[in-house]
């Protein structure tokens, strides 16, 4: 019997060599994100650790949000640089002060494929 065999079909199963999952846990900046629109610009220096912490202090944000994206970074500054560089330019609702909800109306799309200094989660 294989491993696809014993687990239930009302489940995600993904595999991860040692490697991704290292790259899962260095610096990045996180999105949330509700129907594309921009609720919190967070940074972690621990990568996914931070996103999914109960303690985290935007819990009822990671709660609303149905995407999350995700941008690795190659060190910690470069991740809190990238962070400030969104929450400036983003405004999400969630960080700093509150804006009326007819902000979250417009947005303008995220690319990470022309920002420098951004790595992929598979690149060591």
């Amino acid at each position: 019997m294989n491993i696809t065999e014993l687990i239930s079909q009302d489940t995600v199963c993904q595999s991860f060599t040692t490697k991704e999952l290292q790259n899962m846990l260095r610096p990045c900046v996180y999105i949330f994100l509700r129907g594309g629109v921009p609720l919190y610009v967070g940074s972690s220096a621990n990568g996914l650790n931070r996103i999914n912490h109960n303690g985290h202090h935007r819990r009822h944000v990671r709660e609303m949000a149905d995407e999350v994206r995700v941008v690795w970074c190659k060190r910690a500054h470069h991740a809190r640089m990238l962070e400030r560089r969104l929450i400036k330019k983003l405004e999400p609702e969630f960080n700093g002060r509150k804006r009326p909800s007819s902000r979250l109306m417009s947005h303008q799309s995220l690319t990470t494929d022309t920002k420098p200094g951004l790595i992929s989660p598979n690149v060591a």
